[in-house]
């Protein structure tokens, strides 16, 4: 009698098996995509918002005493990071909000400088300090009695969406 030396094992996968795989692989895939296309939009938005940081601080260098020319620019390039077609720069004055620097075709019918009020979004997000994103100004004052004046005050003026 002989001694085996070893073993040989050959195994062929059946076609269930390689489909399943495919399967597998074409998920791992997608969600490898997924993963670098979030992080492309990313990329490119934070570039975006360095590009606009950059023009804001080059207009203050060539004229540090003079206010005006980058409040205007923070507004360019507010609509442009946003993906807005409208944007205010409001600077708070105590118990009044005064419109220093506009972009954009709409015009607010407000005045100037006009006393706080919380049924502007610009003006809750001055008092709260802290953002408020509101994607469907409709919707939120349907949800929210308090926010009528919100949804008037934006319809008003031209807002379907805001953000401040």
């Amino acid at each position: 009698m002989s001694k085996s030396a070893g073993q040989i094992t050959c195994q062929r996968q059946s076609p269930k098996n390689e489909s399943a795989r495919l399967r597998d692989l074409e998920k791992r895939l997608a969600a490898a995509l997924d993963k670098l296309q979030t992080r492309d939009r990313e990329l490119g938005e934070a570039q975006g918002q360095q590009t606009a940081t950059s023009e804001i601080l080059r207009v203050i260098s060539r004229s540090p005493a003079q206010l005006q020319p980058a409040l205007n620019t923070i507004a360019i390039n507010a609509v442009r990071v946003c993906g807005a077609y409208d944007a205010t720069v409001l600077l708070r004055e105590g118990e009044f909000v005064r419109r220093v620097a506009h972009h954009g075709p709409l015009t607010s019918g407000r005045e100037d400088l006009v006393p706080i009020a919380r049924s502007f979004v610009s003006n809750r997000t001055i008092l709260d300090s802290q953002p408020v994103h509101l994607h469907d100004v409709l919707a939120a004052a349907l949800k929210s009695p308090r926010l009528a004046g919100i949804y008037s005050s934006s319809t008003t003026f031209g807002g379907a969406t805001s953000m401040k």
